[in-house]
């Protein structure tokens, strides 16, 4: 969640003086967190910056802290109240030591946030003294006025008597449940309720970076600074990707060297270009680069499936030739060479013989010939003709039929066999063994091509499987020695997409760091101007030997009041004191 002032300023400045490109959105992003700015750069769309600061990206509701109640908590013993005047601005709780200032602020953050960050790295008898030596009964609780809330929102954490300090619930509105349920988590893990005086010491002593965090949460320039946290944070992340690749790439290299494939050097000259070529590596290692026809692996592959004459197809056709060959000559021993023109004969002589009542043959003139029992001989002797015509034909048929079937096994040698080059596989007896049997004779004597299929018919089958044994081995071979690089690529490639993907986005995540850095420097100038005015007229006061009293008034002049907790409204909803404190 955002402070709502701040985004609304962030929002008009990206109007006025928009960064180039993609940066805008990864600004806008940034404030909503790394989520979506991971979600921005994969190229989603997210709310521009007016929209956001209009629309409830800008978190709960300012809350400002009416009371606070703190009973047997480290210095508190009886119960004691802190009534505030709530509102923007900066309130100061002055006291001397010991008058519990730091018991309140302790309570209020233990109240928020279930712990002390003061007690952090101190003996264990901080915490150890979290409950009031003398009054053993503990609880916290605080009322906050909410804008656009009637009523005061109640927060309150009670330990049981004997209980440990992890031994309480957040109670919210009368009811147990986390502060997620308000918005407030984020926000107070962002930023701690809380700026101690020793935490500032603490800053001071740590550096300008400790200093320069401490500073932008006191100007109400938190949300800022965690947005550029945010965009450096995902550059570095996405840098780290690319820095990975990259990294990867060296013994990539000499794995790919030492392999004894075309595919190795297809993925060493696309890794070779500026821009890697990462489609035609990922076709490299799926094998689809392999199916250029003058490769080895599809060379290979080809004769690894070479067509197969099959045994019993040829021993089919061999004894189908036989077979009808000699049905057709059986048939012929008989009359049926000459059957159809006898029985033309006889049907002609019969058709003379319906339309004449001489008996007279009027082919050699032999009278009383022709008779009515001629006639019904005759007749039976064309049926047995016309039979034996009709075998011969069947016969011939079959006999032409096993001659096609045949000559279809014969083809001439496949292109595999003669551009198999130095594929590794020796070819030449196939070869051979197919160029003679291509070579079968085309008389249409099934004999003599029952007889070629009988000869080279087992020769190419032996040959053809010498072939294809071998290349599958050759394949086999290859891909063992191929196999852990592919796997090596496989690894690399999600790697190496995210880092070509990332190349783009680390321009766009240093404009917008670039922006928000300017940005974050001109809104410090402007928040601290007041501060400095001020300092400034008291030197000059006092080099003027004037001595008076300065005016105390807010930080920022309540000018940029927040709303995501209430360490933060307003530039501070209450500012308890930086006195000393003594453990119990």
């Amino acid at each position: 969640m955002s402070d709502a002032t701040l985004l609304a300023l962030v929002a008009r400045r990206l109007e006025t003086h928009p960064p180039s490109g993609a940066a805008v959105d990864l600004v806008v992003a940034a404030f909503q967190g790394r989520e979506a700015v991971d979600s921005t750069l994969r190229g989603d769309k997210l709310a521009t910056a007016a929209t956001a600061a209009a629309a409830g990206v800008t978190g709960p509701p300012a809350a400002y802290l009416a009371e606070l109640h703190v009973e047997g908590f480290r210095g508190i013993g009886p119960p004691v109240a802190l009534h505030l005047r709530p509102g923007p601005g900066l309130t100061l709780i002055v006291g001397r030591n010991g008058s519990g200032k730091s018991s309140f602020s302790e309570a209020l953050e233990m109240l928020l946030l279930g712990s002390n960050r003061r007690w952090a790295g101190r003996p264990k008898v901080w915490e150890d003294g979290w409950q009031n030596l003398h009054h053993r009964h503990t609880s916290i609780e605080a009322r906050f006025n909410l804008d656009g809330r009637r009523e005061p929102l109640v927060l309150s954490r009670r330990w049981a008597d004997g209980a440990g300090l992890d031994g309480s619930v957040l109670v919210i509105g009368g009811k147990p449940r986390p502060l997620e349920t308000i918005g407030w988590a984020q926000p107070l893990a962002a930023h701690p309720p809380l700026l101690s005086h020793h935490e500032l010491e603490t800053a001071l002593d740590e550096g300008p970076s400790r200093l320069y965090d401490a500073l932008a949460g006191i100007l109400g320039l938190g949300d800022l600074t965690a947005a550029q946290e945010t965009l450096r944070r995902a550059r570095l992340d996405v840098e780290a990707s690319i820095k990975t690749a990259r990294g990867a790439v060296p013994a990539l290299r000499a794995l790919l060297e030492k392999a004894e494939d075309e595919r190795a050097a297809t993925v060493l000259t696309a890794l070779a270009t500026k821009v890697w070529d990462l489609d035609v590596i990922a076709d490299a290692v799926s094998g689809l680069a392999a199916a250029d026809e003058q490769s080895t692996l599809r060379r290979l592959s080809d004769l690894a499936s070479l067509p197969v004459l099959s045994r019993e197809d040829l021993e089919e056709a061999i004894h189908r030739l036989r077979l009808t060959h000699a049905e057709v000559e059986r048939i012929r021993e008989g009359d049926a060479g000459r059957a159809d023109e006898t029985a033309a004969l006889l049907q002609q002589a019969l058709d003379v013989h319906t339309h004449a009542v001489d008996q007279t043959c009027p082919v050699c003139g032999t009278e009383g010939v022709l008779t009515y029992d001629w006639r019904l001989r005759a007749g039976q002797r064309l049926q047995e003709l016309r039979s034996q015509a009709a075998a011969l034909r069947q016969a011939t048929g079959d006999l032409q039929t096993a001659i096609s079937h045949s000559a279809r096994l014969v083809t001439a040698p496949p292109a595999a066999l003669r551009e198999a080059g130095d594929a590794g596989v020796s070819t030449v007896a196939a070869l051979q063994a197919w160029q003679r049997w291509a070579q079968s004779p085309d008389d249409g004597d099934a004999i003599r091509l029952a007889a070629h299929l009988k000869t080279n018919g087992p020769l190419l089958i032996a040959a053809v499987a010498d072939v294809r044994r071998a290349a599958a081995g050759e394949m086999q071979r290859r891909e063992r020695s191929w196999r852990p690089v592919a796997e090596a690529i496989l690894a690399w490639l999600p790697q190496a997409r995210a880092a070509r993907d990332a190349e783009t986005a680390v321009e766009a995540l240093k404009s917008a760091e670039a922006w928000l850095r300017a940005a974050h420097d001109e809104l410090r100038g402007e928040r601290f101007r007041p501060i400095a005015e001020a300092a400034q007229a008291k030197l000059d006061r006092a080099a003027s030997g004037q001595q008076r009293e300065p005016r105390r008034a807010p930080l920022d002049g309540g000018e940029h009041p927040t709303a995501a907790h209430p360490r933060r409204q307003g530039g501070r909803g209450v500012r308890l004191g930086a006195g000393g404190h003594e453990p119990g």
